[in-house]
């Protein structure tokens, strides 16, 4: 729930607006550090929300890495169980090697591309070009490595902030805030 947010109101008028709001709250995704995930758990639990997590997957390699479970054998019994607070969500956090290794497989897809190895509609002299210009900026290949490492440096700072104007402690070691134990019984 906090991904996009950036001060345009004070936080807890944010909650209000769009916690508040929200039938369930995504607790878990798969790309945001898990102080985040927590932070976001410990709010849908004081707000009694109903809990949800996803992937957020950009690139196959992480598809269905993390989830939302619950009891259902169909469609509609999965969702109504979901909606009536019977889900629990599992899987993987996010963090700068997931973020960077999720660029860098978008990347190797169109250098497979240009090597004819994928999208074979590419012409060949577009793939000659675009092949001339990544050789020429390869030096830049590693900036989304930094983008990655600071963007998540952004985001822990974040959820630090966040959680000290909400009055939720964070450990003291690993600076977040402390484990959400998931309900029993799926």
């Amino acid at each position: 729930p906090f991904h996009f947010y950036q001060g345009q109101l004070p936080l807890e008028r944010y909650l209000e607006q769009l916690i508040d709001a929200a039938p369930a709250v995504e607790t878990r995704n798969g790309a945001m550090l898990p102080a985040h995930n927590r932070l976001a758990a410990e709010l849908a639990q004081a707000r009694g929300k109903v809990v949800v997590g996803g992937s957020d997957a950009h690139t196959l390699r992480r598809v269905g890495t993390t989830w939302t479970a619950a009891p259902g054998q169909t469609r509609e019994e999965f969702l109504a169980n979901v909606a009536a607070g019977r889900g629990r969500v599992g899987g993987v956090h996010g963090g700068t090697l997931q973020l960077a290794a999720d660029i860098y497989g978008v990347i190797a897809q169109y250098w497979l591309s240009l090597a004819g190895l994928r999208r074979h509609e590419i012409s060949v002299p577009r793939r000659t070009l675009g092949a001339a210009f990544s050789l020429a900026t390869l030096p830049g290949e590693f900036v989304p490595l930094i983008v990655a490492a600071r963007s998540k440096q952004r985001e822990a700072r974040w959820v630090a902030a966040s959680a000290a104007t909400l009055g939720v402690a964070l450990d003291a070691t690993t600076r977040q805030p402390a484990e959400i134990e998931p309900e029993p019984g799926l």
